[in-house]
């Protein structure tokens, strides 16, 4: 399956908006959880939206939650024996999203698409089958509990020299197993999904750091894991993974953010789905 070619640019603009609270004024610190944060020398994207101060910017404090702990629990009730509730979530639960929706008190807004999953293998039935957009518009709405839709071009990585690893080999008895990044609950509903479907006989979960060379030593027949659809952010697979020309793309993933009103939290969403947090100009 030859590569295919794409160009950045046009086709990658996502325009940067801002979500700003105005109900209260921005305070010294936004309590947040599972916020991505930007790169240290990122610029802050321009938002034609509102008029947002940059100096001074409130410090995003992340809570610590217990693994584990239901979300909704959190938004509701707070963490810890202060009872802190996030003014900032990040999920890609519907469930949590729709639960802050009907709860009330908060405005959630969609995050870019900001992942992509692939599959890797060198069965070529898998690779033929999911060619289709068809099959991988199934996928996303059979195998994932998150905002998702069958991958669309241009696919990350495609074309970028730096982040394509040579193709995997056929084995004669190769493993019976497709191997997800431990911890990634996306790519586990994936990878069940896709032993149902090949005929591969069990998942396993394999530290990002342990999934190639799974791979190429045959202990695994086949790999689930995201690649950034951002292509500014690089070869930024989990633990440096290449990916071969011959992976598949499967189903694209984005993120909600949830902002409890009244927080004051202010900030502006970039393209790769990180969040500026700044204070709200004076009028």
């Amino acid at each position: 399956m030859a590569p295919v070619e794409f160009a950045t640019g046009a086709l990658w603009a996502v325009p940067a908006c801002s979500v700003v609270d105005t109900t209260a004024a921005s305070p010294d610190t936004i309590r947040v959880l599972n916020v991505r944060a930007p790169a240290p020398d990122a610029a802050m994207p321009v938002c034609p939206k509102q008029r947002l101060t940059f100096v001074d910017a409130p410090v995003a404090y992340a809570l610590q939650v217990p693994t584990g702990a239901d979300l909704r629990d959190v938004i509701e009730v707070g963490v810890g024996v202060s009872r802190l509730r996030p003014d900032v979530v990040v999920t890609t639960s519907t469930e949590v999203v729709e639960f802050a929706r009907k709860r009330g008190g908060y405005s959630v807004e969609a995050l870019p698409w900001q992942w992509t999953y692939v599959l890797v293998t060198a069965e070529a039935r898998a690779i033929a089958r999911f060619s289709s957009p068809l099959e991988r518009d199934a996928l996303a709405r059979e195998a994932v509990r998150a905002p998702a839709r069958g991958a669309v071009e241009p696919f990350p990585g495609r074309g970028n020299a730096d982040c394509t690893a040579p193709a995997l080999t056929a084995r004669v008895e190769p493993s019976r197993a497709i191997a997800y990044v431990e911890g990634d609950g996306i790519s586990r509903s994936l990878a069940e999904r896709l032993v149902v479907i090949t005929g591969l006989e069990r998942v396993v979960a394999l530290g990002a750091d342990s999934v190639d060379g799974a791979l190429r030593s045959g202990r695994a027949a086949a790999a689930v894991f995201p690649i950034p659809r951002d292509p500014r952010t690089g070869c930024a697979v989990p633990e440096g993974l290449r990916v071969p020309a011959t992976a598949v793309p499967l189903v694209d993933v984005h993120a909600h953010v949830i902002v409890r009103r009244g927080s004051g939290a202010a900030f502006v969403i970039a393209p790769d789905g990180s969040l500026h947090f700044a204070r709200r100009a004076s009028r």
